[in-house]
């Protein structure tokens, strides 16, 4: 599988590409332009794309290495926040 061989390479050729991969993975979410309804639109595509439950899988565990969190997880936290009075969220004040 040549996209597997990308990230085999890349451990061979890249000192220390692990940490590497992990600070430049966090800069990219940090950029000015990476907005957080991009990311939405992102990730709920990315599911939407799954057509087994292995394909969803493969997804949530993606999801879960990118943000330490599992979509189930996500829904549960904003529905939470939701219900929260003291809670709001960043983007009705943006405006």
């Amino acid at each position: 599988m040549q996209k597997k061989n990308i990230i085999a390479n890349a451990k061979k050729e890249i000192e220390n590409f692990e940490d590497k991969l992990g600070e430049n993975f966090y800069d990219a979410i940090q950029e000015d332009d990476n907005l957080t309804i991009d990311m939405a639109r992102g990730i709920l595509h990315a599911f939407s794309d799954c057509k087994t439950e292995r394909e969803f899988q493969v997804a949530n565990n993606m999801l879960t290495g990118a943000c330490g969190y599992s979509i189930q997880t996500l829904i549960e936290r904003i529905k939470e926040l939701d219900e929260d009075p003291e809670h709001y969220w960043r983007w009705e004040n943006d405006f």
